[in-house]
């Protein structure tokens, strides 16, 4: 008798399209609401990532209705990387040494690019699956929805799999006929209008992935030739702060054996070149790997060989525009305040860290270098007040973005 209820459950359409949304929706209530799942380093990658997007999505309700737009996921992982929690120092994190440009939850994700709308969609993509399934078929097609979205519940498909994907939902579809047809002519022309907004995307697309193919080309060249990538027409910087990231690392190796006065002249051209968008630009990772970027040069040393007057103040804007866009990155200070220090540079410290403070009075990184804007002052009670701020500082959390010497830990013990 139980088998035969299963199977005439597996057979029913709108049993089936529940247990397939049930599915959808079972990795991420699972990751929030089963924390021995989170011993498993990859599923607490997972829950990591999960709770940037929620953090995003918090701080911008009107985006749940609106969405925005698919592929700017990366941008809130680099707003909100903070909330996390972990110590970016010394990294145990996957996300962190990886690059992640989807959040690995279809849901997420299509709640932070489309909306409710879009999470809609994608659910009733699952749910058409068995629901629209040839009746003697639908037990198959059941299995294969509710293995698609666990799978989509913590990864991503691959555009690739889309024709694979396309033949295996043809092969399970039934005959099913919905209750209205548009008229043929309406119907072709709907049709056709759909296929040129494609074939003009796609054409847009390539003719941007050809761009970036032909700067990566000139980069690659030995020696590196200076060069600028035209605006993308989606109004992103996304695609052009990754080309820059990968190419810091590979003139950092290249360095090793061939000139470095060429390398040198390309890299100003592409700080140039970000320079320029970061006025107008939305998107956070371009600000984050031109900072990085900076440190490399001014800090850290492995692209020192780049450094030129000037660069400092090129710094500052972009640090400015980093923390009006996402404020929670303060972390991203860190280089800049150690290279004003060295050049004894302690009131545009001070500045900025106060800033920081304005905004949040407990942020760690504002208290640590504010503090240490105070305890160089000749006053014995401003020094114990920068010796009090980094106090803060340190029980807030400092810990997690630089490393503390328990030395100056105990050196600030009150007493």
């Amino acid at each position: 008798m139980a088998a035969g209820g299963a199977r005439r459950l597996a057979h029913s359409g709108k049993a089936a399209a529940a247990l397939t949304a049930i599915a959808a929706i079972a990795a991420l209530a699972a990751l929030q609401w089963v924390p021995p799942l989170l011993e498993k380093e990859s599923l607490r990658d997972r829950h990591l990532v999960h709770e940037l997007i929620e953090a995003a999505l918090t701080a911008d309700p009107a985006g749940m209705f609106r969405g925005h737009g698919w592929g700017r996921t990366q941008d809130a992982f680099h707003t909100w990387l903070n909330v996390s929690g972990e110590r970016l120092w010394s990294p145990r994190w996957t996300f962190l040494f990886s690059d992640y440009f989807h959040s690995h939850s279809w849901a997420l994700e299509a709640l932070y690019s489309a909306g409710i709308p879009g999470v809609g969609l994608m659910l009733a993509r699952f749910v058409a699956i068995p629901l629209f399934a040839a009746k003697e078929r639908r037990p198959m097609a059941l299995a294969f929805a509710v293995a698609l979205a666990l799978f989509h519940g913590l990864w991503f498909q691959l555009s690739l799999s889309l024709p694979v994907m396309a033949m295996a939902m043809a092969a399970l579809a039934g005959d099913t006929r919905l209750g209205f047809r548009l008229p043929p002519r309406v119907g072709a022309g709907v049709a056709a209008l759909l296929g040129m907004i494609a074939a003009m995307a796609a054409v847009a697309l390539f003719s941007a992935g050809l761009s970036i193919s032909r700067m990566r080309t000139t980069l690659d060249h030995v020696p590196p030739l200076p060069v600028a990538l035209a605006p993308d027409f989606r109004g992103s910087d996304l695609a052009f702060a990754e080309l820059v990231r990968d190419q810091l690392t590979a003139f950092a190796d290249r360095a090793g054996y061939e000139p470095k006065e060429p390398i040198a002249t390309a890299i100003r051209a592409l700080l140039q070149d970000i320079d320029q968008r970061v006025p107008a630009t939305r998107d956070v990772m371009l600000l984050t790997t031109g900072l990085t970027a900076m440190t490399r040069i001014q800090v850290d040393g492995d692209l020192g060989f780049a450094a030129e007057d000037g660069q400092m103040a090129m710094w500052r804007r972009w640090l400015d525009r980093l923390l009006m866009m996402a404020p929670g990155r303060t972390d991203q200070a860190i280089p800049y305040f150690t290279a004003a220090l060295a050049r004894n540079r302690m009131d545009e410290v001070e500045e900025i860290s106060a800033a920081m403070l304005s905004h949040d009075p407990g942020d760690p990184v504002g208290l640590y270098y504010h503090g240490l804007t105070l305890v160089v002052r000749p006053s014995p009670e401003t020094k114990a007040r920068g010796r009090a701020l980094i106090r803060e500082a340190i029980r807030n959390g400092m810990d997690r973005f630089m490393p503390i010497d328990p030395k100056l830990k105990s050196l600030l013990e009150p007493g």
